[in-house]
Order: structure tokens, then sequence, then C-alpha cells
């Protein structure tokens, strides 16, 4: 079965709006229908914008590690 895998966080209402488009776009007729979907909310991910303006600490280790957990956890797409 397909798990979608969400990353999310970098801004938790834009993850929430994600999530209500995903919903709304599905073709379901029942709440059965619906797709699969994991989400990671993980708001301690470093600003990518300080990282490239500001030469603060890149996002990349924990986009990786969350990135990995998500898929440890049963998301495949």
């Amino acid at each position: 079965m397909a798990m979608i895998g969400v990353l999310g966080g970098m801004g938790p209402m834009a993850t929430a709006d994600l999530f209500v488009k995903m919903i709304e776009n599905t073709k379901a007729q029942t709440d059965q229908e619906h797709l699969s979907i994991l989400i990671y909310n993980n708001p301690h991910i470093p600003s990518r914008i300080d990282a490239i303006l500001h030469g603060a600490p890149s996002p990349e280790a924990e986009l990786v590690r969350s990135a990995k957990l998500l898929e440890r956890s049963g998301a495949n797409f």
C-alpha cells in the first residue's frame, strides 16, 4: 500500500494547509477511500533562509533525519 510521507513543520500552518488541500483534491466518496498520509510536523528544522543569507546552520542534516524517520515509519512516497 502506498503511504505518502509529508515532512512539515517549517511553517506548521503551511503543513496544515497542504493537508487540507490533499483531502479536498482527493476523489473519494467515503472516508475509507482517502489517501494514507503520514505527516511529520518538525518545527526544529533550522531556517533555510538564515542559512543562505546569514551563514546560520544548514537545515540539511535535520531534513535528512526527518525524511528517514518518515521512511522508517512506513512512508514510501
